[in-house]
This record gives C-alpha cells, sequence and structure tokens, in this order.
C-alpha cells in the first residue's frame, strides 16, 4: 500500500508540472490540457468517464447531494440563487442536484458530529483547520476514499498533485486536499506604504536583526498608537522563523527540525536553543510596544485592525498571491518579506480538504461533484464569488474581477471569504490584483515540485494520537496554556518557559514523542 501511494504521488507530482504549465493566465477560461493528459494516463478519461455517466444516469432523477457550506460570518443572502446557478451546471453535467447547508465556521465539528451521529442527510464535508481527516476517523466518521478517487479523481489529482499526501490516515485515503499552494514559506506581510516610508530593503532572508531596526524606526515615527502586528488572541509565531514538519499532528507529539528535510528524528520542539532564542526577540518586541498590551486576549479580526489604519501588517504564510490577498482583504497594498525559505510536509496540505462522511448516499455521485470542482472551473468560480454580472463582473484583465458598480464588500448579496473550490491556479482573482498573479503561482509551486530537497522526509505521514491520546490531550492543553503569552512576549521567558517544559514532562510529551517516532519508524519501513 505505501509503494502504491508513493507511486501515485510520483505521478500525482507529474501531473501537476503538466496542469501548471499548460494552464494560462487567462483565470481559468479553458479547462487544462493536462487534465485530460493526466486522465489518459490513469486509463479513463474524463470524457469518457462523463458518457458512461450520462448513459448511467439517463432519465434517472438527479441524485440529491447536502453539501457542507462553511462561512464565517454572516449567512449570504443570495445563496439560495448561487445554489440554483450551481445547479444549472451539475444537473446536465453529472446529474446531481447540490444543497448547500451552511454551517458556521467555528461550530463545523461539533455540527458534524451531531449529524453524522443522527443519521442526518450529510453527503460532503469540509474539513478545515482540523488537522487533516484522522480527527474524524478515529470517530469512525468518514468514508475511505481509494477505489472512488481512482475512478472519479483524475481531474482534482492533476491539480493537487503531491498535495494529495495530505489527505492520507492510516496508509488510506480519506480526504481531498484542496490546496493553492504547493509548499510554504513564511514571514511578515507589511504595508507598502509603510516599508517604502522608513526604507526596508531586506525583503529575502530577512533575520530578527533586520526586523529589530526597522520596527524600532516605524514605531519611532508612527508613535504609540502605531503597532507593528495584528497578530492577536495568541497566535504562535515560532513557524514564521523556524520550519518544523508537525506529522499531520501538532506540536504537542513533537516536531522534526528544518521541516523534516534533514532527517526523521521527532524532537521537543519546546527544549530548543531555537526556541529559547525566538521567545527573547518576542519577548523583546513586546516590551517595545509593537504587539499590542493585551494581544493574547483581543479578539478583533486582522481585517479590522487593518483597516484601522494602526498596524504594520502581520506574520504569515508569504508569497506575491498572499501579497495581492492581503491587499484585497486590509484595504492598503501589501508586500510580503520572506523569514524562512518553501518547504513541504503533510501538514500543508491538512488545511481545507473534502470528505464523505458514513452518512454519504451516493459516493459516487459526491465524489464525481468534487472532481466537477476541479475540472470546471465556473463551478468554483461560482461558489467562490457568486454569479458574474449579479455578484462581480470581469475587468479588461484577464483573470481579474472586481464588484458590480455600487457594490462592495459590505453590500454584496453574496461574499464568501474561504476559497475552498477547485484549481486555484485556475479560478479568477479579485482586483487589485494583476494577471501574472497565475503566472507567479505557478512558478512559486514549482519550487516544490521540481525539488525533492524541500520537500520533508516524511512527506505523507500523519500521526495517529489514538494510542497516546490521554496524554497528547494533556499536553496539548499546557501548549494551549503556555504558547500564547511566551510568543507574543507578554511574559518572562527566563521565568515561564522553565515553568512551560517542566508542564509539558507532567503531561506525557515524551510518551507522545515515543509513539509518534514509533509510528514514523514503521511507516518509513514500509515505505
Amino acid at each position: 500500500m505505501r509503494k502504491r501511494w508513493f507511486a501515485m504521488c510520483l505521478a500525482g507530482m507529474m501531473t501537476v508540472m503538466t496542469a501548471l504549465t499548460g494552464c494560462g493566465t487567462d483565470g481559468g477560461k479553458e479547462e487544462s490540457d493536462s487534465a485530460q493528459q493526466s486522465s489518459a494516463e490513469t486509463g479513463q478519461s474524463s470524457e469518457e468517464s462523463q458518457e458512461d455517466v450520462s448513459d448511467t444516469d439517463a432519465g434517472e432523477e438527479p441524485f440529491e447531494m447536502v453539501m457542507s457550506y462553511i462561512h464565517p460570518g454572516t449567512i449570504p443572502k443570495d445563496l439560495q440563487m448561487v445554489e440554483d446557478a450551481l445547479n444549472e451546471i451539475t444537473i446536465p453535467e453529472i446529474n446531481v442536484k447540490v444543497t448547500l447547508y451552511p454551517i458556521s465556521i467555528g461550530e463545523h465539528q461539533s455540527k458534524y458530529n451531531m449529524m453524522i451521529s443522527s443519521g442526518e442527510k450529510l453527503d460532503l464535508i469540509c474539513v478545515l483547520f482540523d488537522g487533516g481527516p484522522g480527527i474524524y476517523v478515529n470517530k469512525g466518521q468518514l468514508l475511505e476514499l481509494d477505489e472512488l478517487f481512482e475512478k472519479y479523481g483524475a481531474d482534482v489529482e492533476a491539480a493537487e498533485g503531491v498535495a494529495m499526501a495530505g489527505g492520507y490516515f492510516n496508509g488510506k485515503l480519506y480526504a481531498i486536499p484542496d490546496e493553492e499552494f504547493m509548499g510554504r514559506r513564511y514571514g511578515f506581510v507589511g504595508r507598502q506604504d509603510i516599508l517604502d516610508k522608513y526604507e526596508f530593503d531586506e525583503y529575502e532572508d530577512a533575520t530578527y536583526e533586520d526586523l529589530d531596526a526597522f520596527f524600532a524606526r516605524v514605531k519611532a515615527g508612527e508613535g504609540e498608537d502605531f503597532y507593528i502586528f495584528n497578530n492577536v488572541g495568541g497566535v504562535s509565531t515560532i513557524g514564521n522563523f523556524m520550519l518544523t514538519d508537525k506529522l499531520g499532528a501538532s506540536t504537542a507529539s513533537g516536531v522534526l527540525m528544518n521541516g523534516g528535510r534533514d532527517d526523521t528524528q521527532i524532537t521537543n520542539l519546546y527544549a530548543t536553543e531555537e526556541y529559547k532564542e525566538h521567545l527573547k526577540w518576542m519577548r523583546k518586541w513586546y516590551e517595545a510596544g509593537y504587539f499590542p498590551k493585551d494581544c493574547i486576549t483581543m479578539t478583533d479580526s486582522q481585517v479590522d485592525l487593518m483597516r484601522s489604519g494602526h498596524y504594520l501588517g502581520c506574520f504569515n504564510s508569504v508569497s506575491p498571491i498572499m501579497d495581492s490577498l492581503c491587499t484585497q482583504d486590509y484595504g492598503y497594498l501589501m508586500k510580503s518579506i520572506y523569514i524562512t525559505d518553501i518547504y513541504a510536509a503533510t501538514e500543508l496540505y491538512q488545511i481545507s480538504q473534502w470528505g464523505l462522511p458514513i452518512t454519504c448516499e451516493n459516493p459516487e455521485k459526491t465524489m464525481e461533484f468534487v472532481n466537477l470542482m476541479f475540472k470546471d472551473v465556473n463551478v468554483a468560480n461560482l461558489l467562490r464569488y457568486g454569479i458574474e454580472d449579479v455578484h462581480w463582473v470581469k475587468t479588461d484583465k484577464e483573470g481579474i474581477i472586481t464588484f458590480p458598480e455600487g457594490l462592495d464588500a459590505n453590500t454584496c448579496g453574496y461574499v464568501n471569504t474561504l476559497g475552498l473550490y477547485g484549481d486555484k491556479s485556475r479560478i479568477y482573482q479579485w482586483e487589485p490584483a494583476e494577471p501574472e498573479i497565475f503566472e507567479d503561482l505557478r512558478e512559486y509551486n514549482a519550487q516544490i515540485l521540481n525539488s525533492a530537497d524541500k520537500q520533508s522526509k516524511a512527506l505523507g505521514y500523519c500521526f495517529n494520537t489514538e494510542p497516546v491520546q490521554a496524554e497528547y490531550a494533556a499536553v496539548s492543553t499546557v501548549v494551549g496554556q503556555y504558547v500564547p503569552a511566551l510568543e507574543t512576549g507578554s511574559v518572562n521567558p527566563d521565568v515561564v518557559l522553565p515553568e512551560f517544559l517542566e508542564a509539558l514532562e507532567a503531561a506525557g510529551i515524551q510518551e507522545c514523542i515515543a509513539e509518534n517516532q514509533k509510528q514514523l519508524n514503521q511507516w518509513l519501513e514500509a515505505r
């Protein structure tokens, strides 16, 4: 099974390379030739598959598929309108009638648990910020997808390729990643006007020292009520300065240092000298007023804070595409400062995924729909942006859209800030993005696809926490108690870090690391 998985992964990497080089900067107006090629390589083309489907479905009532629709705020008032437009595509194409079931982003896990346990109709769920499918698999809530994916997933594989590594758990495919970036770099995204005003020029491989000198100039020039970081609510900052592979779980079960690219020895991140050094810088920056004093308890959104005009930017994943996305959200032209280099690890492909719960009444049709999201860019654009000339209009720039005259994000009847749908290299982008964004994305992803040395040696491995469930939960609780304050500099690390390390040991971090190492070694041997 493991050998078969890696063969699939290599094939997926090749199909993604083909897909990325074959699609132009048209924002996805044309279907990718690479998807068709990939389908042919798997022995069944999308066209052949569709012919079979059409013959089979002739005269049959459409399958009514309930799809979880995750929204971060208010349910869009035009959701039904979008659903109707979606079904104008899906019913004739695959004989599936979609019902979008709105669920708040903060309630999706509890809602899924309730619906699945009660047997309520639910056919497609979004595994979002859940650390991959494991949490659902261990509760027996997801269907295995290997055979379905092989039969119906050609266009998904063409788009996602190596990212499919994030969908596996215990050697089986349980989720379909919906990933834009094949790798990640981390750093800081800041306002371009402030960066220029204070003459920042260390955009590549920026160090603590580079940032420290610049932040001091900004703070002195902009005043006491101007802050550097809009990261609030106790966000972790270590990942923006040091790459780790969390092995499909979390830091509670140890990490591979340097993104897993050097060796496969699992380490307690919090006991390293690198972590201790990081905390010293965060403490210095907190005392200098770069973080709001109450940053760990603030609940304001990053968007609202940035639009207030009192913040420079945020720690984030960084890329030219992220510049565009942050510019759209924050209302300022934003620019990435690169601190880490680029890498790939399993956890990066577990941020947003699609899974079929055990309540799915027709897995074949549901998987056909998932594939259609990647195959037909109109489906992805519809779910992401709504209806053309109603919720968005084309600009004179290829692949770039904007709101219709008189509308904005506050007045438009359909705004979905979660880009969870389909092939991100082909869907439209909001103004002020430029058409070059599509080429930027291809070049960015090629850095991972062309360089095995940038990929973790454990890519595709996902730790099953079940054997140490109690210890893992206890360690996770300790991490949640200490990390927010430590990594925003809100407490003195000389005093609090030793307490933190002692609490981790008492909670059982060594037991978690030992079990994780055992599973990883077995996975490596079986590979």
